[in-house]
């Protein structure tokens, strides 16, 4: 009876550690090295408010947006259930909804800038 508390302590360890190991949520750069996605948002986060001159209350308003959205992104990527064009559709989605959401934090200057932006990054 000890053993097979043993094992099955043991055992519910390694899953513990396992599980904690995937929800660290590593993501692949295009030159193939792995990056956090909290590091991803904050890389992203960082080239639009750049880009588009967030002001500070723009910036407090956009950042929970890109990790709400990364987030979600990032789930769907790694998704076992879904097919790769459901993956397509939902990334659409998703994106869709960005792009809405973040064009009503911008004021009329920055809308153009943003859809220059959008468009050459597609």
């Amino acid at each position: 009876m000890k053993k097979i508390l043993i094992y099955i302590l043991s055992f519910s360890f390694v899953m513990f550690l396992g599980i904690n190991d995937i929800s660290a949520q590593k993501a692949k750069t295009s030159k193939g090295s792995e990056i956090s996605i909290e590091d991803r948002i904050e890389r992203s986060f960082k080239a639009w408010s750049k880009r588009l001159h967030l002001s500070p209350e723009q910036q407090l308003k956009v950042k929970p947006l890109f990790s709400n959205y990364m987030n979600r992104m990032y789930s769907v990527r790694i998704s076992k259930e879904l097919s790769l064009e459901e993956k397509k559709e939902k990334g659409a989605i998703l994106r869709k909804e960005l792009e809405v959401e973040f064009s009503k934090l911008l004021t009329d200057k920055q809308k153009p800038l943003f859809e220059s932006k959008k468009r050459k990054s597609k």
